[in-house]
């Protein structure tokens, strides 16, 4: 199910990021539940979204967050750095614009 959600995420072409926040517990199997998100990541034809994690608390923090980083994923201990990480990286993303939109103008009105 996580999986499928996943995907619908990456696939929908109105998300330019995404953001999952984790609570690993002892009832889920940590190995399965990072391999199904790998899968979710990995199936995003053409360029890949930006994909963030916080995965918080509990004795299987470690495992899960060292298993999604090894597959590619950064992870965040916290929601709030999570939350940090993506203001800023909307933040760059905008100023990446507006100066391309300005040196397009400016190019123009040059010639």
């Amino acid at each position: 199910m996580h999986n499928q959600v996943l995907k619908l995420l990456f696939q929908d072409p109105n998300i330019d990021l995404v953001l999952q926040t984790l609570g690993p517990s002892a009832f889920i199997d940590q190995t399965l539940i990072v391999r199904e998100i790998s899968k979710a990541y990995e199936s995003q034809t053409g360029g890949r979204k930006p994909f963030l994690n916080a995965v918080m608390f509990g004795h299987f923090a470690l495992e899960t967050r060292k298993g999604l980083e090894d597959a590619g994923m950064p992870t965040v201990e916290y929601p709030d750095s999570l939350a940090r990480v993506a203001g800023n990286m909307v933040a760059y993303a905008s100023f990446r614009r507006k100066e391309a939109g300005g040196a397009e103008e400016g190019v123009a009105s040059e010639s």
